[in-house]
């Protein structure tokens, strides 16, 4: 429990800081580093999309670009009517 409510702390400044993180239904998500990779959390600070990624950057149209090694692609994200009722 110790260790958790750090994190938390953390994750809920991390969103509140991070432009686009907020701005519209595609961006539900905001990317979080944890231990040198990246995942994304939802608005009440779960992770949504676990840490994987050596970079990962903002929700835009549903689509973020992330890197993997040497291999880059897009995230796709629809959320659900659970994601903007929670």
């Amino acid at each position: 429990m110790r260790k958790i409510l750090p994190v938390v702390i953390l994750t809920i400044a991390i969103f509140i800081t991070i432009p686009g993180c907020n701005s519209g239904p595609s961006e539900l998500l905001c990317p979080v580093n944890l231990g040198g990779e990246w995942g994304y959390i939802n608005q009440q600070g779960r992770f949504v999309i676990d840490t994987q990624f050596d970079t990962a950057q903002n929700f835009s149209e549903g689509l973020a670009a992330v890197s993997c090694g040497e291999k880059y692609g897009f995230v796709f994200y629809m959320p659900s009517r659970d994601d903007s009722n929670e």
